[in-house]
């Protein structure tokens, strides 16, 4: 579609994608209300430099494999940590109910 039949020029494109607070959901709605496709708009927005990197076209996040791997280490290191504390939570536990027997025990017999 020629530049000349948008409902916005490339400025108005990109003060609404500056305004936006969901810029993912926005390209698709200046590319709607433009009549353009999304990867048009993409192309105006790096043109004058709001996107530096192709943001996700497919719905729902995207992130690079060293986000996730750091993410994944991180998720790891936290539930390691819980387990551990578990285990000292349940170890503590018992050695207190087994005291509480020895006690019990050595108090009827004497």
């Amino acid at each position: 579609m020629s530049a000349s039949s948008r409902v916005l020029d490339e400025d108005g494109i990109c003060r609404g994608y500056k305004m936006a607070k969901d810029k993912a959901k926005q390209l698709q709605i200046l590319a709607d209300l433009n009549a353009i496709k999304k990867k048009d708009v993409i192309e105006i927005l790096a043109k004058y430099g709001l996107i530096t990197d192709q943001p996700p076209i497919k719905s729902g996040k995207s992130y690079s494999r060293e986000y996730y791997l750091r993410h994944k280490e991180r998720i790891g290191a936290r539930n390691r940590e819980y387990a551990r504390q578990h285990r000292e939570e349940i170890r503590r536990k018992s050695r207190e109910k087994y005291a509480k027997q020895k006690a019990a025990q050595t108090a009827d017999t004497v």
